[in-house]
């Protein structure tokens, strides 16, 4: 999965205009707390899987909070660049309620394009956060069913990050990303994605920097393979109060 972020400057414009701060994600994957009653949230991802140019994605990704318990992402839209231009990736949109405590139930809903057709998932989702001076940590367990036609596959897996709060304005964390593939061929691989966060104005605006270093572990069909293969993972955070005071 994902992605680098980064803003617009016509969108940085508007955010500017009206700022809340609130609890945020801190790790590249996991998706944490809850966007805040009537509070627009911008976060746009731009990702690559290698140190090619030519194989950068860029994710339209926004969120919107209708009660403090409830809100939506909508990625509108994946972009994928190469040489010739931009090519559309596919699109998803996410609910959210929390239970309390940020243990978050979520679904997510995806299309993807795969040649003349679509692919479909459907990934109900468990969201926990937790913070204090120093630390925090980061959970997405997930199940993503995938309908393309007629086949229909499965995996499950997590995104688990510690987050160590260096200075009030840097923080570091390390993403361990294990999952299994279920069905005739199963595997499991395991990802690492280290990386820093940044913070400005207070946590008003934010900056994650990543380093997916790719499924360092697969294993499938009775064999291991190790190996490293580093890309670029990037997104900004901020929020923008809409709601009437």
């Amino acid at each position: 999965m994902r992605r680098i972020q980064f803003s617009l400057p016509a969108v940085l414009t508007a955010v500017l205009l009206a700022l809340a701060p609130l609890a945020e994600p801190y790790a590249y994957n996991p998706w944490t707390t809850m966007s805040g009653a009537g509070n627009a949230v911008v976060n746009p991802f731009i990702y690559t899987s290698s140190l090619n140019p030519f194989g950068m994605s860029v994710d339209v990704l926004g969120w919107y909070g209708f009660t403090p318990n409830f809100d939506i992402a909508v990625n509108a839209a994946t972009l994928s660049f190469s040489s010739s231009g931009f090519s559309y990736g596919g699109s998803w949109v996410m609910p959210r309620y929390d239970f309390g405590n940020n243990n978050i139930a979520a679904l997510q809903l995806k299309m993807t394009p795969s040649g003349t057709s679509m692919v479909f998932d459907v990934v109900p989702q468990y969201q926990f956060f937790w913070e204090n001076d120093a630390l925090a940590a980061e959970l997405n367990a997930y199940v993503d069913v995938s309908i393309a036609g007629s086949s229909v596959g499965a995996k499950a897996g997590l995104y688990a990050a510690p987050v160590f709060k260096l200075f009030k304005s840097l923080y570091l964390f390390c993403e361990i990303d294990p999952a299994y593939t279920f069905g005739s061929a199963p595997a499991f691989d395991l990802g690492i994605v280290p990386g820093i966060t940044l913070l400005f104005n207070e946590g008003k605006h934010q900056i994650c920097i990543g380093v997916p270093l790719g499924n360092v572990v697969h294993v499938a069909g009775g064999s291991t393979a190790v190996g490293v293969s580093p890309g670029v993972a990037v997104w900004y955070w901020t929020a923008i109060e809409t709601a009437k005071k």
